[in-house]
Protein backbone atom coordinates (compact mmCIF):
# COMPACT_ATOMS: atom_id res chain seq x y z
CA UNK A 1 0.00 0.00 0.00
CA UNK A 2 2.37 2.19 1.00
CA UNK A 3 4.00 2.11 -2.82
CA UNK A 4 1.03 3.38 -4.14
CA UNK A 5 1.08 6.00 -1.80
CA UNK A 6 2.93 8.56 -3.57
CA UNK A 7 3.21 11.13 -1.07
CA UNK A 8 5.00 13.75 -3.36
CA UNK A 9 2.45 13.59 -5.44
CA UNK A 10 -0.20 14.47 -2.31
CA UNK A 11 1.65 17.31 -1.20
CA UNK A 12 1.83 18.97 -5.10
CA UNK A 13 -1.72 18.69 -5.18
CA UNK A 14 -2.58 20.23 -2.12
CA UNK A 15 -0.42 22.57 -2.25
CA UNK A 16 -1.55 24.15 -5.71
CA UNK A 17 -5.02 24.23 -4.23
CA UNK A 18 -3.70 26.38 -1.21
CA UNK A 19 -0.47 26.95 -1.39
CA UNK A 20 3.31 26.62 0.05
CA UNK A 21 2.26 27.28 3.55
CA UNK A 22 1.20 23.84 3.93
CA UNK A 23 2.88 20.45 4.03
CA UNK A 24 1.48 16.61 4.64
CA UNK A 25 2.23 14.35 7.16
CA UNK A 26 1.44 10.83 6.10
CA UNK A 27 0.76 8.45 9.49
CA UNK A 28 0.16 4.69 8.23
CA UNK A 29 -2.06 4.54 11.60
CA UNK A 30 -5.06 2.61 11.99
CA UNK A 31 -7.58 5.09 12.22
CA UNK A 32 -10.35 5.23 15.59
CA UNK A 33 -12.91 3.88 12.47
CA UNK A 34 -12.72 3.03 8.82
CA UNK A 35 -9.61 3.24 6.52
CA UNK A 36 -8.63 6.91 6.35
CA UNK A 37 -9.08 10.04 8.28
CA UNK A 38 -7.81 13.35 8.33
CA UNK A 39 -6.54 16.51 10.65
CA UNK A 40 -5.26 20.18 10.04
CA UNK A 41 -2.68 20.94 12.45
CA UNK A 42 -2.85 24.50 12.80
CA UNK A 43 -0.13 25.33 14.79
CA UNK A 44 2.37 23.74 12.00
CA UNK A 45 0.32 24.17 8.70
CA UNK A 46 0.51 20.58 8.55
CA UNK A 47 -2.52 18.28 6.92
CA UNK A 48 -1.88 15.02 8.84
CA UNK A 49 -3.90 11.89 7.20
CA UNK A 50 -4.13 8.69 8.84
CA UNK A 51 -4.43 5.86 6.98
CA UNK A 52 -3.85 2.10 7.72
CA UNK A 53 -1.51 -0.13 6.83
CA UNK A 54 -3.64 -2.35 5.25
CA UNK A 55 -5.90 0.35 3.22
CA UNK A 56 -8.11 -1.42 0.61
CA UNK A 57 -10.51 -0.58 -2.00
CA UNK A 58 -13.39 -2.72 -2.85
CA UNK A 59 -14.86 -3.56 -6.40
CA UNK A 60 -17.84 -1.09 -5.30
CA UNK A 61 -15.23 1.66 -4.44
CA UNK A 62 -13.11 1.07 -7.97
CA UNK A 63 -16.14 1.25 -9.54
CA UNK A 64 -17.64 4.41 -7.91
CA UNK A 65 -14.49 6.07 -8.60
CA UNK A 66 -13.48 4.90 -11.88
CA UNK A 67 -17.14 6.45 -12.78
CA UNK A 68 -16.56 9.62 -11.24
CA UNK A 69 -13.54 10.09 -12.96
CA UNK A 70 -10.63 9.56 -10.33
CA UNK A 71 -8.11 7.40 -10.39
CA UNK A 72 -8.89 4.19 -7.97
CA UNK A 73 -6.74 4.75 -5.22
CA UNK A 74 -5.87 6.24 -2.01
CA UNK A 75 -4.96 9.14 -3.42
CA UNK A 76 -8.22 10.47 -5.05
CA UNK A 77 -9.63 10.04 -1.41
CA UNK A 78 -6.77 11.60 0.27
CA UNK A 79 -6.63 14.70 -1.98
CA UNK A 80 -10.56 15.19 -1.24
CA UNK A 81 -9.50 15.02 2.37
CA UNK A 82 -6.95 17.46 2.20
CA UNK A 83 -9.68 19.66 0.50
CA UNK A 84 -11.81 19.11 3.53
CA UNK A 85 -9.26 20.03 6.28
CA UNK A 86 -8.22 22.90 4.56
CA UNK A 87 -11.97 24.36 3.91
CA UNK A 88 -12.23 24.69 7.28
CA UNK A 89 -10.16 27.93 7.38
CA UNK A 90 -10.38 28.80 3.15
CA UNK A 91 -10.99 27.32 0.27
CA UNK A 92 -9.87 28.01 -2.20
CA UNK A 93 -7.55 30.33 -1.42
CA UNK A 94 -7.74 34.15 -1.35
CA UNK A 95 -11.98 33.76 -1.65
CA UNK A 96 -12.34 34.08 2.31
CA UNK A 97 -14.36 31.49 2.17
CA UNK A 98 -14.32 28.71 4.75
CA UNK A 99 -16.10 27.33 8.08
CA UNK A 100 -15.37 27.92 10.33
CA UNK A 101 -12.35 30.60 8.69
CA UNK A 102 -11.20 31.25 12.31
CA UNK A 103 -11.02 30.93 16.27
CA UNK A 104 -13.81 33.40 17.00
CA UNK A 105 -16.95 32.29 14.30
CA UNK A 106 -15.49 28.45 15.54
CA UNK A 107 -16.41 30.15 19.23
CA UNK A 108 -19.70 31.24 17.80
CA UNK A 109 -20.50 28.16 16.41
CA UNK A 110 -19.98 26.45 19.45
CA UNK A 111 -21.95 28.33 21.52
CA UNK A 112 -24.83 28.21 19.00
CA UNK A 113 -24.73 24.42 19.41
CA UNK A 114 -24.79 24.43 23.13
CA UNK A 115 -27.50 26.58 23.49
CA UNK A 116 -29.56 24.52 20.97
CA UNK A 117 -28.57 21.17 22.96
CA UNK A 118 -30.78 20.67 25.72
CA UNK A 119 -28.12 19.94 29.03
CA UNK A 120 -28.34 15.96 28.97
CA UNK A 121 -27.31 16.12 25.66
CA UNK A 122 -24.51 18.93 25.80
CA UNK A 123 -21.76 16.07 25.95
CA UNK A 124 -21.76 15.75 22.27
CA UNK A 125 -21.41 19.33 21.91
CA UNK A 126 -18.29 19.57 20.41
CA UNK A 127 -19.35 16.58 17.92
CA UNK A 128 -22.52 18.48 16.78
CA UNK A 129 -20.35 21.51 16.14
CA UNK A 130 -18.22 19.72 13.84
CA UNK A 131 -20.95 18.39 12.23
CA UNK A 132 -22.44 21.65 11.42
CA UNK A 133 -18.83 22.92 10.49
CA UNK A 134 -18.15 20.14 8.36
CA UNK A 135 -21.99 20.40 6.68
CA UNK A 136 -21.05 24.29 5.46
CA UNK A 137 -17.22 23.18 4.47
CA UNK A 138 -18.28 20.04 2.37
CA UNK A 139 -20.78 22.53 0.71
CA UNK A 140 -18.45 25.17 -0.24
CA UNK A 141 -15.89 22.64 -1.43
CA UNK A 142 -18.25 20.56 -3.61
CA UNK A 143 -19.65 23.59 -5.15
CA UNK A 144 -16.24 25.10 -6.28
CA UNK A 145 -14.92 21.72 -7.72
CA UNK A 146 -18.68 21.22 -9.69
CA UNK A 147 -18.04 24.49 -10.88
CA UNK A 148 -14.93 23.67 -12.27
CA UNK A 149 -16.26 20.44 -13.54
CA UNK A 150 -14.98 18.22 -10.95
CA UNK A 151 -16.30 16.66 -8.16
CA UNK A 152 -16.16 15.54 -4.83
CA UNK A 153 -16.10 11.69 -4.48
CA UNK A 154 -13.25 11.60 -2.04
CA UNK A 155 -15.44 12.49 0.92
CA UNK A 156 -18.22 10.82 -0.98
CA UNK A 157 -16.19 7.62 -0.67
CA UNK A 158 -14.89 8.54 3.17
CA UNK A 159 -18.80 8.57 3.85
CA UNK A 160 -18.96 5.22 2.26
CA UNK A 161 -16.06 3.69 4.22
CA UNK A 162 -17.88 4.74 7.76
CA UNK A 163 -20.54 2.98 6.84
CA UNK A 164 -19.07 -0.40 5.50
CA UNK A 165 -17.26 -0.25 8.79
CA UNK A 166 -20.24 0.35 11.08
CA UNK A 167 -23.11 -1.81 8.47
CA UNK A 168 -25.43 1.08 8.89
CA UNK A 169 -25.09 4.50 10.04
CA UNK A 170 -26.61 5.42 13.60
CA UNK A 171 -29.38 8.25 12.47
CA UNK A 172 -27.41 11.49 13.42
CA UNK A 173 -24.95 10.24 11.00
CA UNK A 174 -27.37 9.03 8.64
CA UNK A 175 -29.56 12.45 9.44
CA UNK A 176 -25.91 14.19 9.01
CA UNK A 177 -25.31 12.33 5.54
CA UNK A 178 -28.07 12.77 4.49
CA UNK A 179 -28.47 16.67 4.72
CA UNK A 180 -25.01 16.75 2.38
CA UNK A 181 -26.89 14.40 0.11
CA UNK A 182 -29.34 16.59 -0.70
CA UNK A 183 -26.91 19.54 -0.61
CA UNK A 184 -23.91 18.77 -3.31
CA UNK A 185 -24.08 15.06 -4.13
CA UNK A 186 -25.34 13.92 -7.69
CA UNK A 187 -27.26 10.78 -8.38
CA UNK A 188 -24.32 8.79 -8.24
CA UNK A 189 -23.11 9.23 -5.30
CA UNK A 190 -26.40 9.32 -2.93
CA UNK A 191 -27.13 5.75 -4.66
CA UNK A 192 -23.26 5.06 -3.65
CA UNK A 193 -23.97 5.66 0.03
CA UNK A 194 -27.75 4.25 0.00
CA UNK A 195 -27.31 1.04 1.69
CA UNK A 196 -25.76 2.53 4.95
CA UNK A 197 -28.99 4.83 5.45
CA UNK A 198 -30.90 2.79 8.82
CA UNK A 199 -33.24 -0.14 7.72
CA UNK A 200 -35.98 1.20 10.18
CA UNK A 201 -38.68 2.49 8.42
CA UNK A 202 -39.90 4.41 11.28
CA UNK A 203 -36.92 5.99 11.94
CA UNK A 204 -36.07 6.58 8.06
CA UNK A 205 -39.31 8.71 8.18
CA UNK A 206 -38.44 10.57 11.42
CA UNK A 207 -34.68 11.52 9.85
CA UNK A 208 -36.47 12.57 7.06
CA UNK A 209 -38.94 14.92 8.60
CA UNK A 210 -35.91 16.24 10.52
CA UNK A 211 -34.07 17.53 7.54
CA UNK A 212 -37.27 19.03 5.89
CA UNK A 213 -38.03 20.63 9.34
CA UNK A 214 -34.09 22.08 9.10
CA UNK A 215 -34.16 23.00 5.35
CA UNK A 216 -37.59 24.94 5.90
CA UNK A 217 -35.77 26.67 9.26
CA UNK A 218 -32.66 27.93 7.25
CA UNK A 219 -34.04 28.46 3.78
CA UNK A 220 -32.57 25.76 2.41
CA UNK A 221 -33.74 24.40 -1.34
CA UNK A 222 -33.21 20.55 -1.76
CA UNK A 223 -31.03 19.25 -4.39
CA UNK A 224 -27.42 19.31 -6.39
CA UNK A 225 -29.70 21.85 -8.71
CA UNK A 226 -29.87 24.53 -5.69
CA UNK A 227 -26.04 24.59 -5.41
CA UNK A 228 -25.71 28.38 -6.02
CA UNK A 229 -29.51 28.95 -3.96
CA UNK A 230 -28.02 27.39 -0.92
CA UNK A 231 -24.61 28.02 -0.38
CA UNK A 232 -25.34 32.02 0.08
CA UNK A 233 -26.95 30.78 2.87
CA UNK A 234 -24.85 28.82 4.41
CA UNK A 235 -22.50 30.72 3.79
CA UNK A 236 -22.96 33.93 5.81
CA UNK A 237 -20.57 33.85 8.98
CA UNK A 238 -23.17 35.88 10.30
CA UNK A 239 -25.75 33.79 10.73
CA UNK A 240 -23.65 31.02 11.55
CA UNK A 241 -24.20 31.07 15.35
CA UNK A 242 -28.56 30.67 14.55
CA UNK A 243 -27.68 28.41 12.05
CA UNK A 244 -25.78 26.18 14.66
CA UNK A 245 -28.55 26.42 17.44
CA UNK A 246 -31.24 25.52 15.16
CA UNK A 247 -29.22 22.36 13.74
CA UNK A 248 -28.48 21.26 17.15
CA UNK A 249 -31.67 21.73 18.36
CA UNK A 250 -33.25 19.43 15.37
CA UNK A 251 -30.64 16.79 15.68
CA UNK A 252 -30.58 16.39 19.69
CA UNK A 253 -33.62 14.26 19.05
CA UNK A 254 -31.75 11.64 17.26
CA UNK A 255 -28.61 11.75 20.08
CA UNK A 256 -30.22 9.11 22.58
CA UNK A 257 -29.73 6.59 19.67
CA UNK A 258 -25.83 6.94 19.95
CA UNK A 259 -23.23 7.87 17.73
CA UNK A 260 -20.67 5.73 16.24
CA UNK A 261 -18.91 7.20 13.29
CA UNK A 262 -15.96 9.37 13.21
CA UNK A 263 -15.93 12.90 11.09
CA UNK A 264 -13.59 13.62 8.42
CA UNK A 265 -10.90 15.02 11.27
CA UNK A 266 -11.39 12.13 13.17
CA UNK A 267 -13.40 13.73 15.99
CA UNK A 268 -15.90 10.54 17.50
CA UNK A 269 -18.49 11.77 19.92
CA UNK A 270 -16.32 10.81 22.64
CA UNK A 271 -13.01 13.13 21.72
CA UNK A 272 -13.09 16.56 22.81
CA UNK A 273 -12.55 18.55 19.20
CA UNK A 274 -9.30 20.99 18.67
CA UNK A 275 -12.27 23.57 19.13
CA UNK A 276 -13.62 22.35 22.23
CA UNK A 277 -10.04 22.36 23.72
CA UNK A 278 -8.82 26.14 22.29
CA UNK A 279 -12.39 27.78 24.27
CA UNK A 280 -10.87 26.06 27.38
CA UNK A 281 -7.83 28.43 26.88
CA UNK A 282 -8.20 31.65 29.38
CA UNK A 283 -6.55 34.06 26.99
CA UNK A 284 -8.75 32.78 24.12
CA UNK A 285 -11.45 32.91 26.21
CA UNK A 286 -10.73 36.88 27.67
CA UNK A 287 -10.89 37.74 23.81
CA UNK A 288 -13.91 36.15 22.88
CA UNK A 289 -15.73 37.81 26.07
CA UNK A 290 -14.20 41.28 25.57
CA UNK A 291 -15.57 41.02 22.10
CA UNK A 292 -18.87 39.68 22.86
CA UNK A 293 -19.22 43.00 26.00
CA UNK A 294 -18.30 45.34 23.50
CA UNK A 295 -20.65 44.24 20.66
CA UNK A 296 -22.87 44.28 23.22
CA UNK A 297 -23.79 40.60 23.70
CA UNK A 298 -24.22 38.41 26.33
CA UNK A 299 -21.81 35.85 27.70
CA UNK A 300 -21.38 32.29 25.85
CA UNK A 301 -23.92 29.80 26.91
CA UNK A 302 -21.69 27.30 28.33
CA UNK A 303 -19.81 30.05 30.65
CA UNK A 304 -21.79 31.15 33.77
CA UNK A 305 -22.25 35.14 34.21
CA UNK A 306 -19.69 34.70 37.40
CA UNK A 307 -17.01 33.06 35.33
CA UNK A 308 -17.69 35.92 31.98
CA UNK A 309 -17.39 38.66 34.63
CA UNK A 310 -13.45 36.80 35.48
CA UNK A 311 -12.20 36.67 32.16
CA UNK A 312 -14.25 40.47 30.91
CA UNK A 313 -12.12 42.28 33.88
CA UNK A 314 -8.56 40.19 33.47
CA UNK A 315 -8.92 41.31 29.60
CA UNK A 316 -9.84 44.92 30.21
CA UNK A 317 -7.36 45.34 33.11
CA UNK A 318 -4.76 44.87 30.78
CA UNK A 319 -5.19 48.32 29.20
CA UNK A 320 -3.93 49.59 32.07
CA UNK A 321 -0.06 50.20 31.95
CA UNK A 322 1.51 48.20 33.90
CA UNK A 323 5.48 49.25 34.65
CA UNK A 324 7.50 45.78 34.38
CA UNK A 325 10.84 45.88 37.35
CA UNK A 326 13.15 43.56 37.32
CA UNK A 327 13.11 42.11 40.52
CA UNK A 328 15.63 39.05 39.96
CA UNK A 329 19.46 39.07 40.15
CA UNK A 330 21.31 36.61 38.11
CA UNK A 331 24.17 33.90 39.51
CA UNK A 332 26.44 31.56 38.11
CA UNK A 333 25.61 28.11 38.47
CA UNK A 334 27.74 24.86 37.80
CA UNK A 335 26.07 22.44 34.74
CA UNK A 336 28.12 20.44 33.36
CA UNK A 337 31.22 18.79 34.90
CA UNK A 338 34.39 17.76 32.37
CA UNK A 339 37.34 16.58 32.61
CA UNK A 340 38.80 14.60 36.20
CA UNK A 341 41.15 15.35 39.08
CA UNK A 342 41.12 12.71 42.15
CA UNK A 343 39.04 13.35 45.44
CA UNK A 344 38.64 12.36 49.20
CA UNK A 345 34.99 12.39 49.22
CA UNK A 346 33.33 9.23 49.53
CA UNK A 347 30.77 10.56 47.66
CA UNK A 348 32.37 10.94 44.44
CA UNK A 349 32.67 8.52 41.24
CA UNK A 350 34.74 5.84 41.96
CA UNK A 351 37.88 5.75 38.69
CA UNK A 352 40.83 3.91 38.07
CA UNK A 353 44.60 5.66 38.42
CA UNK A 354 47.25 5.55 36.38
CA UNK A 355 48.91 2.97 38.56
CA UNK A 356 45.41 0.73 38.28
CA UNK A 357 44.33 1.74 41.66
CA UNK A 358 40.47 2.76 42.74
CA UNK A 359 40.08 6.60 43.12
CA UNK A 360 37.37 8.85 43.98
CA UNK A 361 36.77 11.58 40.84
CA UNK A 362 35.51 15.08 40.34
CA UNK A 363 35.17 17.16 37.88
CA UNK A 364 38.16 19.16 37.40
CA UNK A 365 36.39 22.13 35.38
CA UNK A 366 32.64 23.35 35.34
CA UNK A 367 30.68 25.35 32.70
CA UNK A 368 28.79 27.42 34.21
CA UNK A 369 25.17 29.63 33.09
CA UNK A 370 23.83 32.20 34.87
CA UNK A 371 20.41 31.88 35.96
CA UNK A 372 18.28 34.64 37.03
CA UNK A 373 17.09 34.43 40.60
CA UNK A 374 14.15 36.00 41.99
CA UNK A 375 14.95 37.92 45.40
CA UNK A 376 13.49 36.48 48.57
CA UNK A 377 9.67 36.37 48.41
CA UNK A 378 9.92 36.74 52.28
CA UNK A 379 10.17 40.79 51.76
CA UNK A 380 6.72 40.92 49.98
CA UNK A 381 4.07 41.96 52.30
CA UNK A 382 0.35 41.27 51.96
CA UNK A 383 -2.36 43.07 50.43
CA UNK A 384 -5.84 43.83 51.51
CA UNK A 385 -8.28 45.91 49.48
CA UNK A 386 -10.87 47.48 51.60
CA UNK A 387 -14.03 48.35 49.37
CA UNK A 388 -16.95 50.38 49.53
CA UNK A 389 -19.78 49.21 47.43
CA UNK A 390 -22.82 50.86 48.44
CA UNK A 391 -25.44 52.46 46.14
CA UNK A 392 -23.20 55.27 45.14
CA UNK A 393 -20.70 53.01 43.82
CA UNK A 394 -22.52 52.26 40.75
CA UNK A 395 -22.94 55.52 39.94
CA UNK A 396 -23.32 57.01 37.01
CA UNK A 397 -25.24 54.86 35.38
CA UNK A 398 -24.02 55.26 32.30
CA UNK A 399 -22.87 52.59 29.33
CA UNK A 400 -22.90 49.33 28.70
CA UNK A 401 -24.60 46.89 31.87
CA UNK A 402 -22.51 44.76 33.16
CA UNK A 403 -23.61 42.87 36.29
CA UNK A 404 -25.49 45.07 37.92
CA UNK A 405 -23.50 47.89 37.62
CA UNK A 406 -22.45 50.07 34.64
CA UNK A 407 -18.89 50.50 32.24
CA UNK A 408 -19.19 54.06 33.14
CA UNK A 409 -19.70 53.37 37.16
CA UNK A 410 -16.89 53.92 39.99
CA UNK A 411 -17.68 50.39 41.16
CA UNK A 412 -16.26 49.20 37.64
CA UNK A 413 -13.63 51.33 37.51
CA UNK A 414 -12.51 49.97 41.19
CA UNK A 415 -12.74 46.39 39.79
CA UNK A 416 -10.09 47.66 37.09
CA UNK A 417 -8.26 48.84 39.70
CA UNK A 418 -8.10 45.50 41.79
CA UNK A 419 -7.49 42.90 38.30
CA UNK A 420 -4.88 45.42 37.31
CA UNK A 421 -3.04 45.12 40.73
CA UNK A 422 -3.34 41.46 40.02
CA UNK A 423 -1.87 41.51 36.56
CA UNK A 424 0.95 43.88 38.09
CA UNK A 425 2.21 41.46 40.82
CA UNK A 426 1.86 38.10 38.55
CA UNK A 427 3.61 40.12 35.42
CA UNK A 428 6.28 41.27 37.96
CA UNK A 429 6.36 37.96 40.05
CA UNK A 430 5.55 39.43 43.38
CA UNK A 431 2.51 37.77 44.06
CA UNK A 432 2.19 37.83 48.43
CA UNK A 433 0.90 34.76 49.94
CA UNK A 434 -2.31 36.20 51.00
CA UNK A 435 -4.81 38.84 49.60
CA UNK A 436 -7.90 40.21 51.26
CA UNK A 437 -10.67 41.50 50.25
CA UNK A 438 -13.15 43.77 52.68
CA UNK A 439 -16.55 44.91 50.52
CA UNK A 440 -18.63 47.13 52.57
CA UNK A 441 -22.25 47.97 52.04
CA UNK A 442 -24.99 47.97 54.17
CA UNK A 443 -23.34 44.71 55.54
CA UNK A 444 -19.35 44.01 55.30
CA UNK A 445 -18.18 40.74 53.60
CA UNK A 446 -14.65 39.26 53.87
CA UNK A 447 -12.45 37.08 52.57
CA UNK A 448 -8.38 35.77 52.30
CA UNK A 449 -7.27 34.02 49.91
CA UNK A 450 -4.12 32.29 48.21
CA UNK A 451 -3.39 33.96 44.71
CA UNK A 452 -4.39 30.97 42.94
CA UNK A 453 -8.06 31.45 44.92
CA UNK A 454 -8.93 34.24 43.31
CA UNK A 455 -12.28 33.09 41.96
CA UNK A 456 -13.29 32.38 45.27
CA UNK A 457 -12.65 36.46 45.97
CA UNK A 458 -14.98 37.13 42.57
CA UNK A 459 -18.02 35.72 44.68
CA UNK A 460 -17.85 38.59 46.54
CA UNK A 461 -16.91 41.24 43.73
CA UNK A 462 -18.97 40.16 41.45
CA UNK A 463 -22.33 40.70 43.50
CA UNK A 464 -21.90 43.59 45.57
CA UNK A 465 -25.02 44.75 47.31
CA UNK A 466 -25.12 48.32 46.52
CA UNK A 467 -26.48 49.16 49.58
CA UNK A 468 -25.95 51.68 52.72
CA UNK A 469 -22.24 52.75 53.82
CA UNK A 470 -21.29 50.97 57.04
CA UNK A 471 -18.06 49.27 58.31
CA UNK A 472 -17.85 45.76 60.41
CA UNK A 473 -14.39 47.31 62.71
CA UNK A 474 -14.80 43.57 63.39
CA UNK A 475 -13.80 41.90 60.66
CA UNK A 476 -10.99 44.82 59.68
CA UNK A 477 -9.56 44.03 62.47
CA UNK A 478 -9.23 40.17 62.39
CA UNK A 479 -8.10 40.20 59.13
CA UNK A 480 -5.32 42.94 59.50
CA UNK A 481 -3.85 40.87 62.42
CA UNK A 482 -4.27 37.44 60.15
CA UNK A 483 -2.26 39.58 57.46
CA UNK A 484 0.96 41.17 59.37
CA UNK A 485 2.07 43.82 58.39
CA UNK A 486 0.61 44.36 55.00
CA UNK A 487 -0.74 47.09 52.04
CA UNK A 488 -3.91 48.47 52.57
CA UNK A 489 -5.97 49.93 50.11
CA UNK A 490 -9.41 51.65 51.11
CA UNK A 491 -11.91 53.05 48.51
CA UNK A 492 -15.23 54.93 49.86
CA UNK A 493 -16.96 57.64 47.53
CA UNK A 494 -18.80 59.39 50.20
CA UNK A 495 -19.16 59.25 54.05
CA UNK A 496 -19.74 56.39 56.15
CA UNK A 497 -22.21 56.29 58.41
CA UNK A 498 -20.88 54.50 61.02
CA UNK A 499 -17.27 56.23 60.72
CA UNK A 500 -17.23 57.97 64.34
CA UNK A 501 -17.25 54.76 65.44
CA UNK A 502 -14.87 53.20 64.06
CA UNK A 503 -12.62 55.78 63.34
CA UNK A 504 -9.88 55.75 65.94
CA UNK A 505 -9.55 51.56 65.42
CA UNK A 506 -9.06 52.32 61.53
CA UNK A 507 -6.63 54.80 62.30
CA UNK A 508 -4.68 52.56 64.33
CA UNK A 509 -4.67 49.83 61.76
CA UNK A 510 -3.65 51.91 58.74
CA UNK A 511 -1.11 53.97 60.82
CA UNK A 512 0.96 50.32 61.10
CA UNK A 513 0.02 49.05 57.75
CA UNK A 514 1.46 50.81 54.26
CA UNK A 515 -2.09 52.32 53.45
CA UNK A 516 -3.92 54.35 50.83
CA UNK A 517 -7.01 55.99 51.33
CA UNK A 518 -8.90 56.73 47.79
CA UNK A 519 -11.79 59.17 48.04
CA UNK A 520 -13.89 59.79 45.11
CA UNK A 521 -15.75 62.88 44.17
CA UNK A 522 -16.16 64.00 47.35
CA UNK A 523 -13.34 64.85 49.99
CA UNK A 524 -15.10 62.99 52.97
CA UNK A 525 -14.30 62.37 56.89
CA UNK A 526 -12.02 59.89 56.37
CA UNK A 527 -10.55 61.63 53.69
CA UNK A 528 -9.57 64.15 56.51
CA UNK A 529 -9.21 62.06 59.28
CA UNK A 530 -6.75 59.78 57.78
CA UNK A 531 -4.33 62.34 55.94
CA UNK A 532 -1.86 61.01 58.90
CA UNK A 533 -1.78 57.84 59.03
CA UNK A 534 -2.17 56.99 55.54
CA UNK A 535 -1.20 58.41 51.58
CA UNK A 536 -4.22 60.15 50.39
CA UNK A 537 -5.37 60.31 47.15
CA UNK A 538 -8.58 62.28 45.87
CA UNK A 539 -10.03 60.95 42.37
CA UNK A 540 -12.49 63.59 41.18
CA UNK A 541 -13.20 61.45 37.57
CA UNK A 542 -13.84 57.91 38.12
CA UNK A 543 -11.79 56.88 35.22
CA UNK A 544 -8.61 57.44 37.19
CA UNK A 545 -9.35 55.08 40.02
CA UNK A 546 -7.90 52.51 38.69
CA UNK A 547 -4.72 53.91 37.56
CA UNK A 548 -4.84 55.74 41.21
CA UNK A 549 -5.08 52.27 42.46
CA UNK A 550 -2.29 50.71 40.96
CA UNK A 551 0.38 53.39 41.37
CA UNK A 552 0.22 53.08 45.21
CA UNK A 553 0.44 49.67 44.54
CA UNK A 554 3.78 49.77 42.27
CA UNK A 555 5.28 52.50 44.60
CA UNK A 556 4.99 50.66 47.28
CA UNK A 557 5.71 46.87 46.50
CA UNK A 558 8.51 48.68 44.62
CA UNK A 559 10.03 50.02 47.94
CA UNK A 560 10.19 46.03 49.89
CA UNK A 561 12.56 44.92 46.86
Amino acid sequence: MKSVLNKKELERIIKKEYGIGYSIEINFAYPRIGQIGGENNLKENVIELYISPEFKLDEKSIKFLEEEGKEPNVVSVAVDLGRHEIGHWEYPRHSRRGCPYDWFLAERIINGTNKGLPEKHRNFRDYVANAFMDIVDNLNVASHLIERGENYAGQVWFYYDQGNAVKEYSPFYDFFVRIQEDLWMNDREREFLKPYHTSDSSLSSKIEDLEKRLFDELGLKNGIKNLEYNLPILMNKNMWELQAETFAKIASELLPYGIKESLTGGESAEKESKFGKKIKEPEFLKKVIRKRWEEGEREPSYLTKMEALSYLYRELAKDIPIKAYDFTDNYEFPVVGYGKKPSDEISKKIGIDEEGNPIFLEPRYWWNMQIPVKRGKGGVPNIYFLLDCSGSMVEPKIGRKIGNWYSNSKYHYTLLGFYGIINFLTRNNILPNRIALTLFSTESKSIIISPEEIQKAEYLLFEPQFGYTFIDLNQVKNISEKLGKHVMIMISDGDIHNWDDVKEEMRRIMKKNYSAFISIKEKNKPYYDLRDVAKLFYVENEKHISNVMLDFVEESYRRFL
